[in-house]
């Protein structure tokens, strides 16, 4: 088959099934349902392509979103911050090692995919990251969507369970953000622009998510000079198709039929991940002024924008949530800054 048409075609099975998930509301579902109809491609055909500039653009955009999200009073409400973002950060970093050691001695993943599993990044940016540094991408998009389920499913329950307090009232709400007013089409194009520029920076000098880190660096850098840096959604949605597509070529027949021992690695994702969430939460509250949801919230394994939709519902808000997400989408940065750096001599120890 045509290289061309290959592509194609694997564009199409992952915009369908990624479609069908983005409209049923599954977290990450665009680029899960990119990987899920890649795959299926690949596995019934044997015949998904996709070239490696998907996965520096899905990068690249990644990075780019994280950056645009940094302004300067985030800058500066982050000195008051810094001891909670180090009890968070160095809690998931505890816990991605924890992680990694059990899941080696209960499944037979080897230390590198294992520790990837264990990054309490963004579910669309860590496969990719696993890619790069060998790992197998395929395995660590299942156990990375389990650990945002943990975050956004589980933890939740379990706040209430722990604090009355944190129970809403008030009519449930839909989950859903309010669309941002259009970005001018300049401005999304300069900054888009910008993290490719600083991801083809980051990919020559060659360290672990150098993609991911120097367009991040790039797109923060155009946000504070010029106080301008934001991309419309639909730019985001495209790169994790794009990513979910990359990672669904990756798997074959054998992998999915070696799913099955991604069982225990999933529980190993949840318990460790909660015990480390209600630790972080004490260390915090001993340490700290948030309350008891309040800690627990920002310790959750989850991503900043899930946050952002959880901390209504569980009666947080005014500055304290806003302080909450301020701590995930630096927590998300430090995460995906350091961990890929310090995972390839932490595979030596687990």
């Amino acid at each position: 088959m045509d290289m061309w048409l290959s592509m194609l075609l694997t564009l199409v099975c992952a915009f369908a099934a990624g479609f069908v998930l983005y409209k049923l509301h599954v977290p990450g579902g665009l680029m899960l349902g990119g990987i899920i109809g890649a795959a299926a491609f690949n596995v019934l055909a044997g015949q998904a392509y996709m070239p490696f500039a998907a996965r520096f653009f899905a990068q690249s955009v990644a990075g780019g979103f994280l950056g645009a999200s940094i302004d300067r009073q985030k800058l500066r409400r982050l000195k008051d911050l810094i001891v909670p973002l180090l009890i968070i950060v160095g809690t998931m970093l505890l816990a991605d090692l924890v992680i990694g050691w059990l899941i080696v001695r209960v499944s037979p993943l080897d230390a590198m995919t294992a520790l990837a599993s264990g990054i309490a990044g963004g579910i669309n940016d860590v496969p990719l990251i696993a890619e790069e540094l060998g790992a197998d991408a395929g395995k660590v998009a299942v156990l990375q969507f389990v650990r945002l389920l943990t975050g956004i499913g589980l933890v939740p329950i379990l706040i209430r369970l722990v604090d009355p307090s944190a129970r809403n009232d008030g009519q449930h709400r839909a989950g859903r953000v309010k669309a941002a007013s259009e970005v001018p089409v300049n401005e999304h194009l300069v900054t888009l622009a910008a993290a490719l520029a600083g991801g083809f920076v980051g990919k020559l000098i060659g360290i672990p998510a150098g993609t991911l880190l120097f367009s991040l660096l790039a797109a923060a850098a155009l946000h504070l000079i010029t106080g301008k840096g934001r991309m419309r959604p639909q730019i985001k949605q495209a790169a994790q198709l794009f990513a979910g597509a990359y990672i669904g070529c990756l798997l074959k027949k054998e992998d999915v039929l070696e799913l099955r021992f991604l069982v225990l690695p999933a529980l190993v994702i949840v318990v460790v991940f909660v015990g480390a969430c209600f630790f972080g939460a004490f260390v915090m509250r001993r340490l700290h002024a948030l309350n008891l949801r309040e800690s627990l919230l920002a310790t959750t394994p989850a991503g900043a924008s899930e946050i952002a939709l959880l901390s209504e519902d569980l009666n947080i808000s005014g500055q304290n949530s806003a302080d909450i997400m301020i701590l995930h989408i630096f927590r998300v940065i430090c995460v995906v800054s350091v961990l890929p750096q310090i995972i390839p001599w932490l595979a030596r120890l687990v």
